[in-house]
């Protein structure tokens, strides 16, 4: 295998970790942000 195809690779699989993660982290905001979000609601429902 040549050396750019190696290269090429390499960057391939990088980017796709890079997604990957960026997606990851967007889940977990999400998931923060609903916890947060949650007891933000309630109190203002029940007061």
């Amino acid at each position: 295998m040549s050396e750019a195809k190696k290269l090429g690779i390499s960057f391939w699989v990088l980017g796709i970790s890079q997604v990957l993660r960026a997606i990851v982290n967007l889940k977990k905001k999400q998931i923060l942000l609903r916890a947060i979000a949650i007891p933000e609601f309630l109190n203002q429902t029940f007061n």
